[in-house]
């Protein structure tokens, strides 16, 4: 499911072929880094490509993208980013409350070790961005989308599964537009939503 080229419509896009990559394992002789945020924090280009090897990485506080044109993937199932949804509020976020184009989030697993608790990406203010071949696992909500300025990107070719109260695979908030969802798998329990839409034009 992953994309060698990335490009978006009405944005510069990403081309794989021209991105300085950091290598994250946790095997310290296999890569530049052994910790997410520190690579991610590395990168000094205008693009940046942070490729996390398999192998299961615990978060204790949510990995923050600090500027556009990052892409950040795993190798499929074998990566997996585990975080304690009960103490951890969101695997992913933006660092910062401010609009930020083409994120790609691809090829990884995203557990809550704390079942029913925890998102694994808010991509509030994200746009023109790429959530591709996910397994997002035991969380209460696997995206969520908020505010104006947060349209155009793409959810897609994952699987979700979320449970507890006021859970919801993908929710869609207050006027976050135009955003596709595609492809995907969604597993819920009875107290659970599959896609919630409380905006406009997705």
């Amino acid at each position: 499911f992953s994309c060698i080229a990335v490009s978006f419509s009405g944005g510069a896009g990403i081309n794989d072929t021209k991105t300085a990559t950091y290598i994250v394992s946790n095997v310290a002789s296999e890569g530049q880094f052994t910790d997410i945020q520190t690579a991610i924090d590395s990168i000094t280009g205008s693009v940046g490509k942070i490729h996390i090897k398999n192998g299961t990485y615990t978060i204790t506080s949510p990995i923050r993208i600090n500027k556009q044109f990052t892409i950040i993937e795993g190798e499929g199932a074998g990566t997996r980013i585990n975080f304690d949804g009960a103490t951890v509020p969101y695997a992913f976020v933006l660092n910062e409350s401010v609009q930020t184009a083409n994120i790609v989030i691809r090829d990884m697993r995203i557990v809550s070790t704390t079942a029913g608790t925890g998102i694994a990406i808010n991509g509030t203010l994200m746009t023109a961005s790429i959530f591709d071949n996910l397994w997002i696992l035991d969380v209460n909500k696997g995206f969520f989308f908020n505010l104006s300025g947060t349209h155009y990107n793409i959810v897609e070719d994952t699987r979700i599964d979320v449970e507890g109260a006021n859970s919801v695979g993908v929710l869609l908030d207050s006027i976050a537009n135009e955003n596709t969802l595609q492809r995907l798998r969604i597993s819920t329990t009875i107290d659970s939503t599959g896609v919630f839409i409380n905006s406009h034009g997705n």
